[in-house]
């Protein structure tokens, strides 16, 4: 997949072949999913420097820009910024 991935963007062409590269990582995923006890993709979460996850934190799903901000912003310490 990688070699005809590589060839189609070479030639401008582009190349679909997620649905095999997912069933090659799919027990993979499973594993960091149910690790994580995330139910499904998207989520972003975030982590203290002593790797504990702050969970008050998580995001799933779509989140617009401006809200987003202020969680990252409250999850990392950082003031956000405004748009």
């Amino acid at each position: 997949m990688e070699e005809r991935a590589q060839s189609g963007l070479k030639s401008g062409h582009h190349v679909e072949d997620r649905h095999e590269d997912r069933k090659h990582h799919a027990a993979d995923d499973q594993a960091l999913l149910q690790r994580f006890g995330i139910f499904g993709p998207p989520t972003i979460a975030f982590w203290r420097a002593d790797g504990v996850e702050q969970k008050n934190y998580r995001v799933v799903g779509f989140m617009p820009a401006a809200e987003f901000a202020k969680v990252a912003a409250e999850a990392t310490g950082a003031q956000a910024r405004k748009p």
